[in-house]
C-alpha cells in the first residue's frame, strides 16, 4: 500500500500527523495546568505527607533527586512511593530524608528532549535512506546503460 504513495502524499501525511500531534500536545499542556498538579509540589503539601522539623525552620541540603538503586532496594520510606527524595536539615542539625514529588517542569523538559532526539534520529534515518536510494539508482542506471551499450 505504501508503494503507491508519492513523495508529495507522504510529506502531506507526515505534516498532517505532526500538526495533529502538536495540537494535542498544546491542548494537553493547557488542560493539565488547570488541575492541581502544582499543589502536590508545594511545601505545605509535602509537610502533610512527610515528617519535618518540629521547630518549622529547615534548610534543604539536597534538592529533590532520584533515589539510588540501593535506596530503592532498602525500601526507605522516603523513596518507596515516589522514587524521589530530598534531604533537609533542621535547626538542631538533625538531617531528615523525606519523599518529594518531581517538578512537572522537569517532566516537560525531559519530554521535549526525548522529542528532539526522536526528530534527530528520524532526520538521520531519512538522510541515510535517501543516500542509499540514490546509490542504488545510479547503480541500476549504470547496469542498464551497460546492457544497452552491449546490445543485450
Amino acid at each position: 500500500m505504501i508503494e503507491f504513495c508519492t513523495k508529495k502524499r507522504m510529506l502531506i501525511a507526515l505534516f498532517g500527523l505532526l500538526s495533529v500531534s502538536f495540537v494535542i500536545l498544546l491542548v494537553q499542556s493547557a488542560w493539565s495546568t488547570h488541575h492541581s498538579i502544582g499543589d502536590f509540589n508545594t511545601l505545605q503539601g509535602r509537610k502533610s505527607r512527610n515528617e519535618s522539623c518540629l521547630s518549622g525552620k529547615e534548610k534543604i541540603v539536597e534538592a529533590c533527586h532520584v533515589c539510588s538503586k540501593l535506596e530503592l532496594k532498602r525500601q526507605l520510606s522516603s523513596c518507596v512511593n515516589t522514587g524521589y527524595m530530598e534531604v533537609i536539615e533542621c535547626e538542631d542539625k538533625k538531617r531528615i530524608q523525606r519523599k518529594c514529588d518531581i517538578d512537572p517542569h522537569i517532566h516537560q523538559t525531559r519530554f521535549w528532549v526525548f522529542e528532539l532526539i526522536c526528530l534527530l534520529v528520524g532526520v538521520a534515518s531519512y538522510t541515510m535512506v535517501r543516500k542509499r536510494q540514490k546509490r542504488l539508482d545510479t547503480s541500476l542506471m549504470e547496469k542498464i546503460n551497460k546492457q544497452i551499450s552491449e546490445g543485450v
